[in-house]
């Protein structure tokens, strides 16, 4: 299932939630609105999460690799080096791509 959006604007994190139809909101680790300074002229990059459950009865341990095919006209580009800054306003370790990107099984 679809669980949201994580937005790096600049070198801050927000999530986006989706509310009514074509409605967004925005907000920070506290759930406050983000201030317009925080948003204007700022370089960003938007990930989407997405929950994946098994099917009923399936399982998947934890050290079982999981392929998933996302086809080409979803229009998805994968980054070159995964050891970049989500954007170039950060230098944060731990706000590089491949940090930030996670695959958690519970």
């Amino acid at each position: 299932k679809y669980t949201g959006m994580t937005a790096m604007v600049g070198n801050k994190v927000f999530k986006i939630t989706q509310g009514a139809g074509p409605l967004y909101f925005v907000s920070d680790d506290s759930g406050q609105p983000p201030a317009y300074a925080d948003l204007e002229n700022k370089p960003y990059t938007v990930y989407s999460q997405l929950e994946l459950t098994t099917a009923k009865d399936s399982t998947v341990n934890e050290d079982e690799e999981v392929t998933i095919e996302i086809p080409s006209s979803a229009g998805l580009i994968v980054p070159d080096d995964l050891d970049e800054f989500v954007t170039p306003d950060t230098d944060d370790n731990d706000h590089t791509i491949e940090r930030q990107t996670r695959i958690s099984v519970t």
